[in-house]
């Protein structure tokens, strides 16, 4: 593609990204619905077509938005959507690179509680830890003292892809039950009316990218 349709396409999707953006705009304006209600049924919108990961983060990000006497009502455990916001947030940071040809994933545990926000899903210490040549086994950190949380933190920094899924996978299976059932509470207090709005902003920004056949 020559630099003139690089830059046609891209100014393209600039105005493409401007239109659904006011027609967002134009419902979210709307004076007849509560305006905090409104960005929770964004987020939970959002939620459904992202990675599994970024939707609990967007699920939590609606239900941190839900009024304490509403939370109360609702029984909607904020303990739990903290928790589940920050394990999200430290996995969704993993940063991924390429040493000797070998895929490593070096993600930050260090401000996460053990006891409140890993070991109730964590499934031991060695998550497929890439050890350098120098460096001490987990056998070896075992002998030193290391805690399992240090052990973990060790581990984290330095990830193999199969270790880094094989994390990802443990952590949404434990999830996945309890962001669905703080994803429903926190849609029952979102009017009808609130989603019909998005998703006919949503349906009419596909129509106008997409009706055409192009």
């Amino acid at each position: 593609m020559t630099e003139e349709g690089e830059e046609d396409r891209v100014e393209n999707e600039d105005d493409e990204t401007v239109g659904f953006t006011k027609d967002l705009s134009s419902i979210l304006k709307i004076g007849t619905f509560n305006a905090t209600e409104r960005l929770q049924c964004s987020l939970l919108i959002e939620s459904i077509t992202a990675d599994p990961i970024s939707s609990i983060v967007f699920i939590t990000r609606a239900a941190f938005m839900v009024p304490p006497p509403i939370a109360q009502e609702i029984d909607l455990d904020m303990n739990v959507v903290t928790h589940l916001y920050r394990v999200g947030i430290a996995l969704q940071g993993a940063v991924e690179y390429v040493n000797n040809n070998v895929k490593i994933y070096d993600i930050e545990t260090g401000s996460l509680d053990w006891e409140k926000d890993l070991f109730p899903w964590v499934k031991g210490t060695n998550y497929g830890g890439l050890r350098g040549a120098d460096e001490p086994t987990i056998d070896d950190l075992l002998e030193e003292g290391r805690t399992n949380q240090e052990i973990f933190e060790i581990t984290c920094r330095r990830l193999s892809e199969h270790g880094y899924k094989h994390l990802i996978s443990d952590f949404l299976i434990y999830a996945t039950p309890l962001i669905q059932v703080i994803s429903l509470k926190v849609a029952s207090k979102i009017s009808s009316n609130t989603y019909s709005d998005l998703f006919r902003t949503v349906k009419q920004y596909e129509y106008k990218k997409y009706g055409s056949g192009q």
